[in-house]
C-alpha cells in the first residue's frame, strides 16, 4: 500500500513538472490560492491606472505607480511561473476587464517564452468574437517572440478575409520578425487577393524580410514585376525597398535605367536600394546622382554612398559638401564622422 502511495506521489510530481505543464492548456494547470489572490489584487490596482490613461499604452508607460505595480506582479510570476501563469492567464482572458490590462497580461505571458503561453495566444487570435484591437495586439506580441510555431495560426488569420483589416495587417507584419519560409506563398497570395492596399504593402515588407534572412528568392519575380510597372503603382516603393534589402542584383538594371530616364518616382528608395546593394554599377550611378541639380537627390545619394563604405566614393562626397545647404551639410558631416569611426 505504501509503495502504491509513493508511486502516485511521484507521478503527481512528474505531471506537475515544468516539462509536462507546457504540454497542457494553461486552464488545466494547478492553482495556488495565495498567488491567485496576490495577482488579482495587483491586477485590480493596475486596471485602475489603465483606466486613468484611457487605455493609452504609451501613456501607461509614463505612469510610475502603474508601472511599479506591473513590475511587482511580474516578479510574482517570474519567481513561481507554474503557479503564477494561470492567474495572469485568467485576467488576460477575462472580457470584463479593461482592454489595456488584458494586453499587458498577454505581454507578460509571452515574455516568459513558455510554450503553453504561445499556444494559448495562438488559440486566442483565432477567436473572431474577441476584441479586434486586443487580437491585433496579441498578434504583434506573437511576432515579437519570433516563434515559428505561431506561423500556421498567423497564416490562418491573414488568409481569412472576414477578419478586420487591422488584424490581417498585424498577421502579415508578424512575418517581418518571424523569418518563416512557409509564409512566402500566403504573403504572395495577399498581393493578388487581399482587398486592402495597406495589407499588400506590409506583405511586401514581410516578403523582403524573409528573403533577406533566409535567402529565399520565390518572391523576386512578383516583386520585380511590380517594379517594372510603368504606371503609378502604390506598391512599387515597397517592392524596391524589399528587393534592395535582399541585395537583389536583378533590381540594379531597372534602377539605373530609371535614373537615366530621369524618373523621379520613389527616388529616395531607389537611391537607398542602390546604396544597400552596393555593386560597382550601383556606386557609379550614385556618383552621377551626386552631381544632380536637385539638392534632395544629391542628399540621398550622399547618404547612400557613405553607407557603401567605399573610401574613394566617400571622398567624392566630402568634396561635394559645399554644394549642400547648412542643414543637409550638417547631417552628411555627422554621417561621414560615423563612417570614419567604423
Amino acid at each position: 500500500m505504501r509503495r502504491i502511495m509513493f508511486l502516485v506521489l511521484m507521478l503527481n510530481v512528474f505531471f506537475l513538472s515544468g516539462e509536462s505543464l507546457s504540454e497542457l492548456p494553461i486552464d488545466k494547470w494547478p492553482r495556488d490560492r495565495r498567488i491567485d489572490k496576490q495577482v488579482k489584487r495587483l491586477a485590480k490596482k493596475i486596471e485602475f491606472h489603465c483606466k486613468l490613461v484611457k487605455g493609452d499604452y504609451g501613456a501607461f508607460g509614463w505612469d510610475i505607480v502603474g508601472v511599479k505595480l506591473l513590475y511587482k506582479l511580474g516578479e510574482i510570476v517570474r519567481n513561481n511561473p507554474q503557479k503564477g501563469i494561470p492567474s495572469v492567464y485568467d485576467i488576460a482572458m477575462d472580457r470584463g476587464r479593461d482592454r489595456l490590462l488584458r494586453g499587458l497580461m498577454w505581454e507578460g505571458l509571452l515574455d516568459l517564452e513558455e510554450e503553453a503561453c504561445v499556444k494559448a495566444a495562438c488559440k486566442f487570435i483565432l477567436d473572431k468574437s474577441e476584441d479586434e484591437i486586443l487580437r491585433a495586439r496579441v498578434i504583434e506580441l506573437l511576432g515579437g517572440t519570433k516563434d515559428t510555431s505561431a506561423t500556421p495560426y498567423l497564416i490562418q488569420v491573414m488568409e481569412d478575409k472576414s477578419n478586420p483589416e487591422r488584424v490581417r495587417w498585424c498577421a502579415a507584419h508578424a512575418f517581418v520578425f518571424i523569418p518563416d519560409e512557409r509564409a512566402v506563398k500566403p504573403l504572395l497570395k495577399n498581393l493578388d487577393e487581399d482587398p486592402s492596399m495597406e495589407v499588400k504593402k506590409i506583405s511586401i515588407s514581410a516578403l523582403g524580410a524573409i528573403g533577406r534572412k533566409t535567402g529565399n528568392k520565390d518572391m523576386v519575380p512578383k516583386l520585380m514585376g511590380i517594379v517594372e510597372d510603368k504606371g503609378r503603382n502604390p506598391l512599387r516603393y515597397f517592392a524596391i525597398s524589399a528587393l534592395g534589402a535582399m541585395k537583389e542584383d536583378r533590381l540594379v538594371p531597372l534602377l539605373t535605367q530609371s535614373i537615366k530616364n530621369k524618373d523621379k518616382r520613389d527616388f529616395d528608395v531607389v537611391i537607398w536600394a542602390l546604396g544597400n546593394i552596393g555593386t560597382p554599377e550601383c556606386k557609379e550611378a550614385l556618383l552621377q546622382l551626386l552631381k544632380d541639380e536637385d539638392e534632395s537627390i544629391r542628399f540621398f545619394a550622399a547618404k547612400a554612398i557613405i553607407k557603401t563604405g567605399d573610401k574613394e566614393a566617400i571622398s567624392e562626397v566630402e568634396r561635394s559638401l559645399e554644394r549642400f545647404s547648412s542643414g543637409h551639410r550638417e547631417v552628411i558631416g555627422k554621417a561621414l564622422k560615423e563612417a570614419k569611426k567604423e
